[in-house]
């Protein structure tokens, strides 16, 4: 066996983009393949970022952790997959 003899392809990913993925694999599991107007698509995110400010305990997090951390909360994961 030989060990690893270059530093791996991948690049960083912007945290926005992760969020947004986030937020789109939600709306994926909540409606499956339907379409959506980008109107729609707005007021989903909106609606769940007002949801996210509305908790003390999360806003405190995103002072305190990085956005990677933030992200990998299990109280953000658990916010974002509550119907």
């Amino acid at each position: 066996m030989t060990g690893i003899s270059a530093a791996g392809t991948g690049t960083k990913k912007d945290p926005e983009y992760v969020a947004l993925q986030v937020v789109i694999d939600k709306m994926n599991d909540l409606f499956g393949a339907e379409s959506f107007t980008a109107s729609q698509i707005r007021e989903f995110v909106q609606g769940l970022v007002e949801r996210l400010l509305a908790d003390p305990n999360l806003v405190k997090q995103t002072k305190a952790n990085s956005t990677k951390q933030f992200l990998e909360s299990p109280d953000f994961q658990a916010e974002v997959r509550r119907p």
